[in-house]
């Protein structure tokens, strides 16, 4: 904003207000008391993996400021005066209530300025994209066979939960397309003015990640 500076100022596209990293090691327990072949295939088993969980993103940062708006009827020339500013939806309403069942905003509070000289604002409130969910865990064991020679058996999962991630950006899913008739001289918009595009209700458009599970031997000499 070339005239209002503080409107230049919001959450950074990278941010993540929550962040929860952890990784953890397992010596698995063993048998005692049995044979020794017994021992050998079930003793010194052991695991490892990791966990992490992030909140969301902000959505407006990351599209374009305005959720990717796009204009019909309507320009900033025509209802700011100038094309140095950019045209921002109206909020009618908090974007992050009225959701529930996958919505992640409220497509109905985001509206079309209707008064000659009225901006829609330039920093909304938060709103977190879909939250990010990762375990990778793996299981191991040795096996000696000689003095100076072993063969390790290693089994990992990624994602091993399999917990697909809903995302947005692959589709129209984060394109608002705002549609309105100018009106006269005092008015922007005669009727209408709120977000035609379909696709953009609020829900990711996809999902994305799946279980990838690998085996592996490694000999040592």
């Amino acid at each position: 904003d070339a005239f209002v500076l503080r409107n230049n100022y919001g959450p950074l596209a990278y941010d993540h207000t929550h962040i929860f990293n952890a990784t953890y090691y397992v010596q698995l327990p063993g048998l005692h008391g049995t044979n020794r072949l017994v021992r050998g295939l079930v003793n010194g088993w052991q695991s490892s993996g990791d966990m992490q969980l992030q909140s969301g993103a902000p959505l407006q940062a990351n599209t374009g400021g305005a959720l990717n708006a796009q204009w019909t009827g309507v320009s900033n020339t025509y209802l700011l005066g100038t094309d140095s500013i950019q045209l921002m939806p109206y909020l009618s309403c908090d974007p992050r209530t009225g959701t529930g069942g996958g919505k992640y905003f409220n497509t109905s509070c985001f509206q079309t300025p209707s008064v000659l000289g009225k901006n829609g604002p330039s920093v909304w409130p938060y709103i977190h994209s879909p939250a990010y969910f990762n375990t990778d865990i793996g299981v191991f064991k040795t096996f000696k066979v000689r003095e100076s020679q072993n063969v390790q058996f290693r089994a990992s999962a990624f994602n091993f939960l399999n917990h697909p991630l809903p995302e947005f950006g692959n589709h129209t899913d984060v394109n608002l397309q705002m549609s309105c008739n100018q009106g006269t001289s005092t008015a922007g918009c005669s009727e209408g003015g709120v977000n035609t595009n379909a696709n953009t209700n609020g829900k990711a458009y996809y999902s994305r990640g799946r279980r990838v599970v690998e085996l592996a031997f490694k000999y040592n000499f």
